[in-house]
């Protein structure tokens, strides 16, 4: 877990849902409920109140957790502004869910990739030698179908019937461990969001 410092605790806190994020635009309300803009924005001015050296940071964290909210207009409306490392980091992962698969390998190649390889240090299911933000576009593009079906059926069956059809799919297990992988994503992101301001 990258998030060891008492305010990135506090932010995950706030923002993080009980399940994780979907890799594609919507995700099914029988998974996770996520919070609207304007809950998202009055929650994040409400922490940077208690944490007041991060407001130089507003625009890249509200960015961040619109997207993990699943509002990825908003934070694309926010990220195409953001001319650094952390922005090109937010708007490949807005393109990689949106889906605009080639538009996603064209930021990541944009950001710092030693951020990006972090992540790949924690990856049981995909080969984390082979790794990087690029294969992993590549995953979620394979796994866009399974999802949209996951999407589709649940708007059909209850939550017990919809895992139990989901899971007897060859993909559900990857599609879990591809989740788990974007969430890491955003907690390091968030982790380097929360490193001080040099003076």
């Amino acid at each position: 877990m990258f998030l060891s410092q008492d305010k990135s605790k506090t932010f995950w806190k706030r923002f993080s849902t009980l399940e994780s994020a979907f890799l594609g635009p919507r995700s099914s309300a029988l998974f996770r409920q996520t919070l609207d803009c304007d809950q998202l924005k009055a929650s994040l001015d409400e922490y940077l109140l208690e944490y007041p050296e991060q407001k130089f940071r507003r625009p890249w964290l509200l960015s961040a957790v619109y997207l993990w909210h699943d509002h990825l207009d908003a934070a694309h409306n926010i990220s195409e502004d953001l001319k650094d490392n952390f922005g090109s980091w937010i708007h490949a992962i807005m393109h990689r869910r949106e889906p605009d698969f080639s538009n996603a390998k064209y930021w990541c190649k944009r950001c710092d990739t030693f951020i990006l390889e972090k992540v790949g240090t924690n990856l049981p299911m995909i080969n984390a030698k082979a790794w990087t933000p690029v294969v992993f576009v590549d995953v979620c593009e394979q796994l866009s179908a399974f999802e949209e079906k996951i999407v589709e059926n649940s708007e059909k069956l209850d939550k017990s019937e919809l895992l139990k059809k989901s899971e007897a799919d060859a993909s559900f297990e990857l599609w879990q461990e591809a989740r788990s992988i974007q969430e890491l994503e955003f907690q390091l992101l968030i982790e380097e969001l929360l490193v001080p301001k040099m003076d």
